[in-house]
């Protein structure tokens, strides 16, 4: 299965307002909310304001009022729309992407999904309704009862449109990728794997802009095992069509490409992953460090680095922290960065898969960044030490690869990193993170981590969100570069509190 879009989150809200909001905010009567229905709105990475969607009204026995609100970066509401919906439309999703907001909303009694695009002042300017498939739903009504799992199957192509990922039961389970553009008069495609083919293919998102959108083709010719081809499909943003579809090969080692970083005026795109030894399987095998590439728009290698674990990280780990090394496991690639200074930040979680009996965990452990030149050798290594997280998963999920359950996992939201916030010229980059904190004598505490790097040097610092003991449900969002959004909502007094607090860097 493509975990990426295995487990979608089912997230609805019923709120009725009564207030008026500003740096510090409260909602009360809030029958229930789910609070991944809010989300950032950025401005070339800066962080501008944010977007929710709630109820607000009963209309008739089957039709309720849903409100979408629009909020500058104080928390200050600066516009609203109102849709009308039955009382089974649920939210599956929602994005930015620096030009308009897409909402996919689903409704359990008719089976449809409805994309629906917003501009700045929350006025529709497109929508494209479909039936979801079996597959869709079957993968919707597991995750309903998940209240904070977090959707990745949609993602924003800076100010063109977006590209959706779904599965499809044909032959074979197959996938497809739907494009919806933002600008007036722009193209609306999909490339699928088709009907016919003779292997299960799952596609994961890799890099988009206005050219060209890259994604991992995996393809088994059995769901049980890991044997596995995994490709790289380029596709023209504008048209659809497509530009290549191959293996990324090494005569030497097994490779996998997880993230996109940027494109040049060329159009090469630079990509990274990690190598395993060759002949072993990409999905099981503990990878044996960091690659680089360079890729054409045919899908032609350029330029390709390898940073190992143990001849080039080793170096700059404090010889405290080389037994973590030794044993590092997995590590999850979150995102890849590049500031102002033209270094590169690739920010990971080591994790590990733990059986017991009949039962699997995933243990989520340190945060790991890699510092990188402009010339893509290794430089400085940051281990940030938190507490280790147990995730527990479904009985018979742990047959499956580590690799393939860390899509899981990272769908559900079981890693710690949260995300990562800039400033206009990408001089302040803030990472932030959530961890475990076991304390003697005193209850146990979640606290939300940050490591802010100004023209290249980290500071840390942490703001405590709340003991294990306290029943509140706790989101952090990013804000303007320096602060963040604490949300809280507490289902005894029924009360959704919103504050904007400072970090120190």
């Amino acid at each position: 299965m493509n975990y990426r879009q295995a487990l979608l989150t089912l997230a609805f809200i019923g709120i009725y307002f009564n207030v008026s909001w500003g740096q510090k905010r409260t909602v009360s009567n809030v029958v229930s909310i789910q609070l991944r229905n809010m989300g950032p709105i950025l401005t070339k990475s800066e962080v501008t304001g944010y977007y929710m969607f709630y109820q607000t009204d009963r209309l008739s026995k089957n039709v309720y009022s849903y409100e979408i609100d629009i909020l500058d970066q104080n928390l200050n509401k600066l516009t609203s729309h109102t849709i009308e919906g039955s009382k089974y439309l649920s939210l599956i999703d929602g994005i930015y992407n620096n030009s308009s907001l897409l909402l996919k909303l689903f409704d359990s009694n008719t089976k449809e999904l409805t994309f629906t695009q917003y501009d700045g002042n929350a006025k529709e300017i497109s929508k494209t309704v479909r039936v979801a498939n079996g597959y869709e739903i079957m993968v919707i009504s597991q995750t309903a009862l998940n209240k904070e799992g977090q959707n990745i199957t949609l993602f924003p192509i800076d100010k063109v449109g977006f590209v959706d990922y779904r599965s499809e039961k044909n032959k074979n389970y197959g996938y497809v990728i739907d494009f919806y553009p933002s600008e007036v008069g722009g193209k609306k495609w999909s490339v699928s794997s088709g009907k016919q083919s003779k292997v299960h293919e799952f596609a994961s998102y890799i890099y988009g802009d206005e050219n060209i959108i890259v994604s991992s083709i995996m393809s088994k010719s059995s769901l049980i095992g890991n044997s596995v081809e995994i490709r790289l499909l380029g596709v023209n943003a504008k048209t659809g069509e497509k530009m290549y579809d191959k293996a990324l090969t090494d005569p030497n080692f097994e490779t996998l490409i997880l993230n996109g970083l940027e494109s040049d005026s060329d159009g090469n795109v630079y990509m990274f992953g990690n190598y395993f030894p060759k002949g072993r399987s990409e999905l099981s095998s503990p990878s044996l460090g960091l690659i680089s590439v360079k890729l054409n728009n045919k899908g032609e290698v350029i330029e390709k680095n390898f940073i190992s674990w143990a001849d080039d990280v080793s170096k700059f780990i404090d010889i405290n922290e080389k037994g973590k090394m030794k044993d590092v496991g997995f590590i999850f690639f979150h995102d890849v960065v590049r500031n102002a200074d033209g270094n590169i930040y690739a920010i990971g979680e080591q994790y590990k898969k733990q059986m017991y009996g009949i039962g699997t965990d995933i243990v989520v452990e340190d945060l790991m960044i890699f510092e990188l030149s402009k010339d893509y050798k290794l430089k400085k290594v940051n281990i940030v030490a938190k507490g280790k997280t147990k995730f527990s998963l479904p009985d018979g999920m742990g047959m499956n690869s580590s690799q393939i359950l860390s899509y899981f996992v990272k769908s559900l939201g079981g890693f710690d990193y949260e995300f990562i916030e800039f400033n206009k010229d990408h001089s302040i980059f803030s990472i932030g993170y959530i961890d475990y904190v076991k304390l003697k004598g005193e209850d146990n505490k979640f606290i939300f981590g940050s490591i802010t790097y100004t023209d290249s040097k980290p500071t840390k610092d942490s703001v405590e969100l709340k003991t294990v003991k306290e029943k509140k449900s706790i989101r952090v969002l990013p804000a303007k570069i320096g602060n963040i959004v604490i949300v809280e909502y507490s289902p005894k007094e029924k009360t959704l509190n919103m504050r904007i607090e400072k970090l120190n860097y």
